[in-house]
């Protein structure tokens, strides 16, 4: 752990900053590959809204992973800050991007027939963003469905809107990715809904 110590503080201003950049972020990359490969990566997906967004945390991460190796190697190579900054900005842009494209192709694969939202009827869940009453405006809500926790498209016929953290009860689908709920506590007044 000394040694760590010494290296750590015989490193300049810039390389700190690339090292603890490619670290931090090359370790959260890890964690989420591990949570992924194991099927816990709930949380990932809660936060992310399953990651399909260039601005998720997978995608950062990845950027962040990719600036800061590249940012090290370059130093090491004889760049200037600047050009090593440049160089990182332009290799976590790419590997951004790269992990933005699997995760779709995943995401596609994950829908294309493996999970059939029929299967939520009559699971409660709770309201994740809110969703407009009288079927005006979609929001999400979490649910498990087939074993697994979910962050699905969701409207309702409800008079009122459904704030976020509202407990929730999936009445029917609307089309192959959006939820039909209702409240809880308005479940016994509202009548069922039937295809």
């Amino acid at each position: 752990m000394e040694a760590v110590g010494n290296w750590w503080g015989s490193l300049e201003g810039a390389y700190r900053v690339f090292y603890a950049l490619g670290i931090v972020s090359a370790l959260a990359l890890l964690i989420q590959v591990i949570l992924t490969v194991f099927g816990i990566d709930d949380l990932i997906d809660a936060v992310d809204g399953e990651g399909t967004s260039l601005l998720s945390m997978r995608t950062v991460s990845g950027f962040l992973a990719g600036f800061g190796w590249t940012g090290v190697v370059m130093m090491r190579a004889g760049y200037s800050t600047l050009a090593a900054s440049i160089g990182g900005t332009a290799v976590g842009l790419l590997f951004a991007g790269i992990l933005l494209l699997i995760i779709r192709v995943m995401m596609g694969l994950r829908h294309s027939g493996t999970i059939d939202y029929r299967n939520a009827v009559g699971v409660a869940g709770k309201v994740y963003a809110p969703i407009g009453g009288g079927l005006k405006k979609p929001g999400q809500v979490e649910v498990l469905v087939q074993g697994r926790l979910r962050t699905v498209a969701a409207m309702t016929r409800h008079d009122q809107d459904l704030p976020t953290l509202t407990r929730i009860r999936v009445v029917d689908t609307l089309d192959s990715n959006t939820l039909l709920v209702a409240p809880l506590d308005a479940e016994a007044g509202e009548p069922q809904d039937t295809k």
